[in-house]
């Protein structure tokens, strides 16, 4: 009878080697987590994430060439947004208003799992309908540490500086209606589409496997960002083991 019905543990392994139709719940914490993001107005990390997720509904195909000049994109947009600007020392923001926002020694908890949605809502619909003080945008309402950096805190605040995990920077979030509304819409778009072309895009990612990870493609993506420098089993690796 073994032979002919697979035992639990076989089948177990099997089950869990199959797919989940249309990634299971990636979707909907992908998306879950956009908006956490946007709420405690990180908008940079946003800006990333949908750039990022562009990429990969463009197909295989883009993403190697895509690679080229990346990480200079991320950087020269980064003047854009004030959550992606680090400052050393403190003194070079304005002093917080007094008596302005959330006290930092308020004692605020995440929101229970059964009321995450209606949480969400609310918030989202505040973030939107109420525009932020002119006084929040000159000044922040207060600072933070970067142990109280969480989402469900950082979303009562107009305007906040938080520093970064080694206290040795910090920088000055600040809550843009406009940039929620436009990067949430942009969101919720690219996961309708994400939905609805998972199976061909599934199936492209997977016939262009081999070539997404194989040396050769990698040694020429390395080449095109650093022309001339040694990569490993590049023209000069090869040329200087010739001459060897």
């Amino acid at each position: 009878m073994a032979g002919v019905f697979p035992q639990p543990q076989q089948a177990h392994h099997r089950a869990a080697a199959q797919p989940h139709p249309k990634g299971g719940n990636v979707l909907r914490e992908s998306f879950q987590e956009d908006v956490k993001h946007l709420v405690s107005l990180q908008y940079f990390t946003v800006h990333n994430r949908l750039s990022a997720r562009e990429d990969l509904l463009a197909g295989p195909a883009h993403l190697h060439p895509a690679l080229h000049g990346k990480l200079a994109e991320i950087l020269a947009r980064r003047g854009a947004y004030s959550d992606a600007q680090m400052l050393e020392d403190v003194d070079e923001f304005p002093p917080p208003a007094l008596g302005a926002g959330l006290s930092t020694s308020a004692d605020i908890q995440m929101p229970a799992k059964k009321d995450m949605v209606q949480w969400g809502v609310a918030t989202v619909a505040r973030q939107l309908l109420k525009r932020p003080s002119r006084e929040a945008l000159e000044r922040p309402q207060a600072y933070l540490a970067h142990i109280d950096n969480r989402w469900f805190r950082i979303a009562h605040y107009d305007s906040v500086v938080v520093s970064n995990a080694e206290g040795t920077a910090a920088s000055w979030y600040k809550r843009d209606p406009r940039k929620l509304r436009e990067m949430l819409k942009q969101s919720a778009s690219q996961h309708a589409r994400l939905y609805k072309e998972w199976d061909d895009l599934a199936e492209a990612y997977k016939s262009a496997l081999p070539e997404l990870v194989s040396t050769d493609s990698w040694r020429r993506t390395f080449q095109a960002a650093a022309p001339g420098q040694d990569h490993a089993g590049g023209p000069a690796a090869r040329s200087a083991a010739a001459s060897s």
